[in-house]
């Protein structure tokens, strides 16, 4: 998960934007539930989280998700699998 880390570089970060800009022009998140497969740290579940969204987020690296539960947010279920 590290190597997506988008505190790490700036083209990272630059894709965790450009990905949720995409999925706010198909649904509006408010009160919606999504899953983000293959989190990673979260860095795109918690942004999705802040923009009312529940999410589940699923990793198969417990290392990834122990990042994710330190940082967790109310409405944001860490999941491995």
């Amino acid at each position: 998960p590290e190597q997506f880390n988008p505190h790490r570089n700036c083209v990272e970060k630059k894709r965790l934007k450009i990905t949720l800009e995409a999925i706010q022009k198909s649904i509006d998140l408010s009160n919606k539930t999504v899953v983000d497969l293959g989190c990673g740290h979260g860095e795109l579940a918690k942004l999705m989280c802040q923009a009312g969204a529940s999410v589940d987020a699923v990793d198969i690296s417990s290392k990834a998700l122990s990042h994710l539960k330190e940082n967790l947010l109310p409405s944001i279920t860490p999941i491995q699998d």
